[in-house]
């Protein structure tokens, strides 16, 4: 019945782009804060889970104004801007994708470092993922003073300080 709905809904399976038709397997992030335009490397591996999937949508998945980033496809599929300032993409991908085929693609996002929004960087994804791996590196003479790793928490459980985490060794 899932499959029936989501073709009702979203055109051909080769159309679709809902989380029916795909899972996050793994994503890799690499941050980089020691320059004038922060750097973030986002790795993605994806599964999908019918035959003809020819694009996915992307939400960018760390928190910062969409107007300030500037973000490429460094390989894996061609970008397309899904509409609206909510940094919402159409990840096209270079060919159509077997059920249980997987892919890789990264994305490259640059902004400037008084453009972060807040004083900490989340990373929340939008979907369930099997492995998260986030590494970053910081300018020597800015090291926080403290890292925590968050799990079960959202973005605004850290506005509202009420997050707790694992403290990281810097």
């Amino acid at each position: 019945l899932a499959a029936i709905s989501a073709v009702t809904s979203y055109g051909q399976p080769s159309e679709a782009k809902s989380s029916l038709w795909w899972d996050t397997h793994e994503i890799t992030l690499t941050v980089a804060l020691d320059r004038a335009r922060a750097e973030v490397f986002e790795q993605r591996r994806i599964v999908a889970n019918n035959d003809g999937l020819a694009e996915i949508e992307h939400a960018v998945a760390v928190d910062v104004s969409p107007a300030d980033t500037d973000v490429i496809v460094f390989y894996g599929g061609t970008l397309r801007r899904s509409g609206g300032a909510d940094g919402r993409y159409d990840l096209v991908l270079p060919r159509r994708l077997a059920g249980g085929q997987s892919h890789e693609y990264v994305l490259r996002y640059q902004l400037p470092l008084e453009h972060l929004r807040r004083r900490y960087i989340a990373f929340v994804p939008a979907r369930p993922c099997a492995a998260l791996n986030l590494r970053v590196r910081f300018d020597q003479a800015r090291i926080p003073g403290r890292i925590r790793l968050l799990t079960h928490a959202f973005t605004w459980d850290l506005e509202e300080k009420v997050a707790r985490g694992e403290s990281l060794r810097t």
